[in-house]
C-alpha cells in the first residue's frame, strides 16, 4: 500500500511554540504561520484522498516516507555558486509540519512513520521556479 502527494505551494516549516499566561497557568500554542500551512496540506491531502479513493493506513501498520521540499530560486542565488538549499528553514522543521498535517487523513499518528526512504531533502526549484511539497508514503515490509 502506498501513497504519493504533491502539494503546490512554498513549504513552511513547523515554528517554535509560543507562549500565553491564562491565569495561573501557562498554555503553549503553535504560531498563526504554522497552523496556516498545517490547515492547508490538511486539506489538500484530503482532497487528494477522496480522488484518489486511497483509505488510510491501518492502525499499527509501520511506514516509511519521504519528502522533498522545493523552493523558489532566488534571483541573488546563482546555481553554480550555491546549488543546494543550505539556508533556513531546517529540514526536520519542514518535515514535522506535513507529518503533523496528515495526521488523521492518510495515518492515524505519526508515530507510525518509522523510517524515511527515498529521496528526503531540500532544493531549489530547477524547472519553472514553482514551489512545491512531494510526499511518498509506503508500508514497511517486514
Amino acid at each position: 500500500m502506498e501513497f504519493e502527494l504533491t502539494i503546490y505551494a512554498e513549504p513552511v516549516a513547523q515554528g517554535r511554540p509560543r507562549f500565553a499566561r491564562v491565569g495561573k497557568f501557562v498554555k503553549a500554542y503553535d504560531p498563526k504561520e504554522s497552523v496556516n500551512w498545517k490547515a492547508m496540506v490538511n486539506a489538500e491531502a484530503q482532497r487528494q484522498v477522496r480522488e484518489s479513493g486511497f483509505e488510510m493506513f491501518p492502525i499499527g501498520a509501520a511506514l516509511v516516507a519521504s519528502f522533498m521540499f522545493v523552493f523558489p530560486r532566488p534571483a541573488s542565488v546563482s546555481v553554480k555558486k550555491r546549488p543546494n538549499h543550505t539556508v533556513k528553514p531546517d529540514l526536520d522543521n519542514l518535515i514535522k509540519g506535513v507529518k503533523d498535517a496528515l495526521r488523521g487523513v492518510v495515518y492515524h499518528d505519526d508515530a507510525q512513520i518509522v523510517e524515511y526512504g527515498g529521496v528526503t531533502g531540500k532544493q531549489y526549484a530547477t524547472d519553472g521556479n514553482r514551489p512545491f511539497v512531494a510526499i511518498r508514503i509506503w508500508e514497511r515490509t517486514p
